[in-house]
């Protein structure tokens, strides 16, 4: 299995620490993981080559960071490679068909 994580700054970069944090547990369970973090200038370059690519990513995921287009899509509208949004807060579940939302604190 492959996983690119997608993640970006935020406050106290809590974002980037719960992704590196997720990818190495996941990686000692011996599944590959690709983070991909927009501060880098390749990002989108980097995005378009993993993300979208079925055979080198089997889903994308992020937390709380996958917001639509003006026109409504996401980022699995323009890929058809399911992504997770790992939402640590609870807030409106986004149902798309190659879209999961999983919400991490307590209801």
């Amino acid at each position: 299995m492959r996983i690119a994580f997608l993640t970006h700054s935020n406050l106290y970069d809590s974002k980037r620490y719960f992704t590196q944090c997720l990818a190495k547990a996941l990686e000692r369970a011996g599944v590959e993981t690709k983070i991909l973090d927009d501060s880098s200038i390749e990002f989108k370059e980097e995005l378009m080559k993993i993300a979208c690519n079925p055979s080198l990513t089997d889903f994308t995921a992020s937390f709380n960071s996958q917001t639509p287009t003006s026109e409504g899509k996401f980022l699995c509208d323009f890929t058809g490679i399911p992504h997770i949004f790992l939402m640590l807060i609870l807030f409106t579940i986004l149902v798309r068909p190659f879209n999961a939302s999983i919400c991490l604190s307590p209801v």
